[in-house]
């Protein structure tokens, strides 16, 4: 039963990425929206500190004529999250909270909320210290940008944090939604929920997946575009073009943008494999990286590009829109391991 339990609270923290919500569908922008919320470390450790920068498009600043307003930034951090399941709320076992809200503590649940207790009293935790770690943590902020320390989330920190989970198991591992058991290596799932947008007009909410790994072959990198142009019929780079003109729109990474590195190895029951001396096994893996494309009129030939073993598409084709005025073309790039770049193009359509 305490594996049950423990699902129930490790597992939810560590839900796959499969609920990001980093980059919308969409490629027309018509309104304010965040593109992306960018780490400048994608993978810390967890005695480290992090800024996340929300990547915000407000067309006004396209074209002055469109409606705007003061721009606000609320930030929400769970230590544990009941994940895509429930909005990526936060997971409170003290207070017996299922996946859907208001509905009475089982009887499992209340154990786990005892058991939950004891295990933080061992740690020195007072009861009213443990309610603090279960809390959203809500941060207003003036700008795009909050910085979270990773030794001190949920008030203990992550390490902290990976001991509670461990410390409610027989095998002293924490475990996903499915039972299967993780490392503090392997990563801890840290949601974090932006609440922005511009006042009185619109309302954008975004939610940030960030992987705290103890682990030397973490990703420390973002990617970085070297160029983005646009060319026309001739070849030649411009900035304007005719209503409903067709331009090659072609962009550039640094070099090592796509970074090598040392990926663990898992066995057919989901384990990582570890040699004789019980060190991971790692496979030498090349980052693939994947383009969103967005504009703010005309119309995009492809929504996302990549760039792998296969395929180099740093490619695209903007059809421009029937009327005159300023066009604005951004690109995300993702490294596949939360790392993330921007870059925009401002073009013209002349009369």
């Amino acid at each position: 039963m305490r594996r049950t339990q423990v699902a129930g609270l490790a597992g939810l923290a560590l839900l796959a990425a499969c609920g990001n919500t980093d980059l919308q569908e969409r490629t027309e922008l018509l309104e304010y929206r965040v593109l992306a919320i960018r780490a400048d470390i994608p993978e810390p450790s967890p005695d480290q500190s992090v800024t996340l920068t929300a990547i915000e498009h407000d067309p006004h600043d396209v074209d002055p004529t469109l409606p705007t307003g003061p721009r606000f930034y609320v930030w929400e951090t769970c230590a544990f999250s009941v994940g895509s399941l429930a909005q990526y709320d936060c997971l409170d076992p003290l207070a017996g909270q299922q996946v859907d809200p208001g509905t009475p503590p089982s009887p499992e649940q209340a154990e786990l909320a005892a058991r939950v207790l004891a295990v933080l009293t061992e740690y020195g935790i007072t009861p009213d210290e443990a309610q603090a770690i279960f809390q959203p943590a809500i941060v207003q902020t003036e700008g795009p940008e909050l910085v979270l320390d990773m030794a001190t989330v949920g008030g203990v920190g992550v390490r902290a944090l990976y001991d509670l989970c461990a410390a409610l198991t027989e095998d002293g591992l924490c475990r996903t939604i499915d039972g299967t058991p993780f490392t503090l290596e392997e990563g801890w799932n840290l949601y974090v929920k932006l609440y922005s947008g511009l006042e009185g007009v619109v309302r954008n909410d975004t939610v940030k997946l960030l992987k705290v790994r103890d682990f030397d072959e973490r990703n420390q990198n973002n990617p970085a575009f070297a160029g983005l142009e646009a060319t026309d019929g001739e070849g030649r780079v411009t900035t304007s073009g005719k209503p409903e003109q067709k331009l090659t729109l072609t962009l550039a990474m640094v070099a090592g943008s796509a970074e090598e590195y040392e990926a663990i190895q898992y066995g057919t029951d989901g384990r990582p494999l570890r040699d004789a001396d019980g060190a991971f096994i790692t496979e030498t893996t090349t980052e693939e990286l994947l383009y969103s494309w967005f504009a703010t009129g005309g119309d995009l030939l492809r929504s996302r590009t990549v760039s792998d073993e296969q395929f180099d598409q740093l490619e695209n084709t903007l059809t421009l829109p029937e009327e005159p005025g300023p066009v604005r073309v951004w690109v995300v790039a993702r490294d596949g391991r939360g790392g993330f770049a921007v870059r925009q193009l401002d073009l013209v359509v002349e009369e």
